[in-house]
């Protein structure tokens, strides 16, 4: 696939503290209403997938966080579990599920561990996702929205050096049914990693950091990492709100009305 691919040399943006190292630009912003410009500027010279996360947390799965031993096996006996048990629970006439990937993507949205790790097309959805939790005892400073360049599927393991990956180590996937309303709402799609130990941020810097892509010169911006003040948590929800990215939107569902009702009460003018 091809895509646009952002260098650093073109990131001109003069918002927040930034660092880039090994692929990896990290951005500090001294307040929300800083994001919009970052991301204008970033989608301006390339192509990103997003992802909002509460903490710094490694980049893997919930499967890969909770499946310390026998990933391999242990998440065909889960994937069969899960299949056996919705049988009978997706309504009358469902579409078929076609192959693994389908039904994890299902399960997902459902609480279901799988070796999937979310991500939407959307920067601002991401945001949502980075901030709608409650701040906790234990938090940081900063909430996190990640973004993903296509970029980093030209990475994989080859026969020999010089010669084309036959597979990657992060692989993108898509929707792979129209009957999740969630995912398709939230613009969402996945990424799963080619072996049970890869982690993407450790990922890009170990690939970067090789002979081959030193001997480039290159300067690109592989992923992404921007810290945005948990004390502008309402001012941001606030500002999807207005855009019509929240709870009710992204989860067309019961769960999602209640929960957009619940911040209502909290979030002052939500």
């Amino acid at each position: 696939m091809g895509c646009r691919v952002a260098d650093y040399a073109m990131y001109t943006c003069d918002v927040g503290e930034r660092q880039w190292q090994d692929g990896v630009l990290t951005v500090t912003l001294e307040c929300w209403h800083g994001f919009n410009t970052v991301i204008t500027r970033l989608l301006d010279i390339g192509d990103f997938v997003w992802r909002g996360q509460r903490r710094d947390w490694s980049l893997k799965s919930r499967f890969q966080r909770e499946v310390k031993d026998d990933r391999v096996l242990n998440l065909e006996k889960h994937t069969r579990a899960f299949e056996r048990a919705i049988k009978g629970r997706r309504g009358i006439s469902p579409p078929p599920l076609t192959g693994d990937v389908a039904l994890w993507a299902l399960g997902q949205h459902y609480g279901l561990p799988t070796p999937l790790l979310d991500w939407t097309e959307s920067p601002f959805v991401a945001a949502y996702f980075a901030y709608y939790e409650d701040p906790s005892e234990g938090d940081n400073a900063y909430r996190y929205v990640y973004g993903l360049s296509w970029d980093i599927t030209r990475w994989g393991p080859a026969k020999a050096p010089g010669e084309q990956p036959y597979e990657h180590f992060i692989t993108f996937l898509d929707t792979p049914s129209d009957e999740n309303a969630r995912l398709l709402s939230q613009r969402g799609l996945f990424t799963v990693p080619s072996g049970p130990n890869i982690e993407i941020e450790e990922r890009v810097k170990h690939c970067y950091a090789s002979p081959d892509e030193e001997a480039k010169g290159r300067q690109r911006i592989i992923l992404v990492k921007i810290r945005i003040p948990v004390t502008d948590r309402e001012k941001c929800l606030r500002d999807l709100n207005r855009m019509n990215i929240n709870h009710a939107t992204l989860f067309p569902d019961l769960t999602g009305a209640a929960v957009y009702c619940a911040l209502k009460l909290k979030v002052k003018d939500y």
